[in-house]
C-alpha cells in the first residue's frame, strides 16, 4: 500500500516534469517559445512587448492587464501545451495553459505564419475562460 503510494507520487512528479519540458523543450516555433519563456518568468512587460508589435493596445490597457495577471496568476509555476495545429506548411497555432502558484489557469492561443523562412507572430489571445479560448481552436 505504502509502496504504491510512493510509486504514484513519483509518477506524478515525473509527469509534471515532463509536462513542463513539453511546454518549452519541445516547442519548435521560436516566437511561441519566447512568449512562453516570458510568461513563465513572470516578465509580463516582455511578454506584451513581444506579442504586440503593432502597439495596438493602449498603455493604460496594457498596465491594467499586467496588474490583473499578477493578481490572478502571479508568476506561473508551469505550463502545459494542450494542442498544436499546423493548418499548412506556413501557418501554425498553439493552445497552452499556464498554471499559477495558486492553482489558477491562464490559457494562451498563439498563431504564426512563416514568411521567408521566419515564423512571424500573427495572433495572441489570452484568457482565464477556457470556453472563450477554445473558440479559437477549430
Amino acid at each position: 500500500m505504502i509502496r504504491s503510494f510512493w510509486h504514484g507520487l513519483l509518477a506524478l512528479v515525473l509527469m509534471v516534469s515532463v509536462v513542463h519540458a513539453d511546454c518549452l523543450e519541445n516547442e519548435k516555433i521560436p516566437v511561441f517559445r519566447e512568449l512562453k519563456e516570458h510568461m513563465l518568468s513572470g516578465n509580463y512587460d516582455a511578454f506584451f512587448e513581444a506579442s504586440d508589435h503593432t502597439k495596438a493596445l493602449s498603455e493604460a490597457t496594457l498596465n491594467e492587464t499586467k496588474v490583473k495577471l499578477v493578481q490572478y496568476l502571479g508568476v506561473p509555476k508551469t505550463c502545459v501545451m494542450m494542442a498544436m495545429r499546423r493548418y499548412s506548411e506556413n501557418f501554425v497555432a498553439s493552445l497552452t495553459a499556464f498554471v499559477g502558484s495558486n492553482g489558477q489557469y491562464l490559457y494562451a492561443y498563439f498563431a504564426s505564419v512563416r514568411i521567408e523562412g521566419e515564423d512571424e507572430l500573427v495572433w495572441v489571445q489570452i484568457s482565464t475562460d477556457f470556453s472563450e479560448i477554445l473558440s479559437f481552436v477549430n
